[in-house]
């Protein structure tokens, strides 16, 4: 079992993934409470998320702080190309007005999801 100090680190360490994660999690729960929120809008804000991650890490790069936890002087260029790949691929992925098909759903979920969630989640925890 992990003690109190090991879990506050823990969160800690994970945290700026934590905070857009929040922020999006959010935004579903509006949209839907809202009943305008369809399927076709994941893709879009996983990739949302993955360009707010980003702004943050750049941010923090920029200030001398490191984003991922074991060291890396290779960071900065992965956090730029990231950033700018979630961002192309948030307008890219924006929902049309008619109707999508199943194919290009799944292949643009999967997409996204690997920018957006699983990049951040590999590139905080190592390089």
């Amino acid at each position: 079992m992990l003690s109190k100090r090991a879990v506050l680190k823990l969160f800690e360490e994970w945290l700026p993934l934590l905070i857009p994660g929040v922020l999006l999690v959010g935004r579903l729960l509006i949209a839907f409470q809202a009943g305008r929120y369809g399927i076709t809008q994941v893709p879009s804000d996983l990739c949302y998320y993955g360009a707010t991650v980003y702004i943050w890490a750049l941010t923090n790069h920029l200030s001398g702080s490191r984003f991922s936890l074991s060291y890396v002087d290779s960071e900065g260029p992965y956090i730029t190309i990231l950033l700018v790949v979630n961002l192309i691929f948030y307008f890219v992925f924006f929902p049309p007005l008619g109707c999508v098909s199943k194919t290009w759903l799944g292949i643009a979920l999967f997409i996204s999801f690997a920018l957006g969630p699983i990049s951040t989640i590999y590139l905080r925890a190592r390089i």
